[in-house]
């Protein structure tokens, strides 16, 4: 999948290992290395929903739109589909199979 960044500053901070280790540990940072090798390879969305160490899952309330994947802790990567209008079923829900770019927006621990 093509990845974008909500920030040149979180684009920095993902790209650069010493960076990452600084502000969220080193389990953090070499799990998020993981995680976005991972998105990287995966064609589609749905391709990362079935992996079981990510746990890919779409989000609710005031983060709904948007999903994460697992990091370190309680750390989250929290990303959206980077379509204007995000690929939708006819029941409403997000269509996993046509999401083909993500754009990251946050590392948090929202729990």
């Amino acid at each position: 999948m093509h990845i974008l960044y909500q920030t040149n500053w979180l684009k920095k901070a993902c790209m650069n290992a010493a960076i990452a280790r600084r502000l969220w540990g080193a389990p953090c940072a070499a799990k998020l290395a993981q995680r976005l090798d991972e998105l990287e390879a995966a064609y589609v969305l749905a391709d990362i929903r079935n992996l079981p160490g990510p746990k890919c899952h779409e989000l609710a309330g005031s983060m709904s739109g948007m999903l994460s994947v697992h990091l370190s802790g309680g750390l989250r990567l929290v990303f959206e589909p980077a379509d204007a209008i995000p690929p939708r079923k006819p029941d409403g829900g997000l269509d996993w199979t046509k999401v083909t770019a993500i754009r990251l927006l946050k590392v948090v621990d929202y729990h």
